[in-house]
């Protein structure tokens, strides 16, 4: 069984991906924040990672520069996601963006909240090589 872990501080978001993944066959690990979150990750080696971007204790940018730099986790696809993009700046971040940001390899997908599933689902696709 393909396994992924969800790292989001939303309880309501982590339920509705665990529900959404496990219907389509997957392990599903959850963590509340980016320090548990990586350490989850580089401990379980997953096929995918799914990020939140905005968290308490560790947010985002900062688990997917320790998860990208980790020899372990590095090659582990990513799936950031966000409930606040930079539109008022007149600046939108997209996976490249965020890359350059922490300077490590872009994640697989960025996207936005509330979760399209169907564009969750060809994210992952994508992220997968499928």
């Amino acid at each position: 069984m393909a396994k992924a872990v969800v790292i989001d501080d939303d309880q309501d978001v982590r339920d509705a991906l665990r529900s959404w993944l496990e219907e389509d066959g997957w392990e599903v690990l959850e963590a509340e924040n980016g320090e548990v979150g990586a350490t989850v990750a580089i401990l379980q080696m997953p096929e995918v990672i799914v990020l939140d971007v905005m968290m308490p204790v560790k947010d985002g940018y900062d688990t997917l520069a320790e998860i990208r730099e980790d020899p372990r986790s590095g090659h582990i696809p990513i799936i950031m996601l966000t409930s606040v993009n930079d539109y008022e700046l007149g600046s939108r971040q997209d996976a490249d963006s965020v890359g350059r940001r922490v300077n490590v390899r872009p994640p697989e997908a960025f996207l936005e909240k509330p979760i399209n599933w169907a564009a969750f689902k060809e994210a992952l696709q994508d992220a997968l090589g499928h």
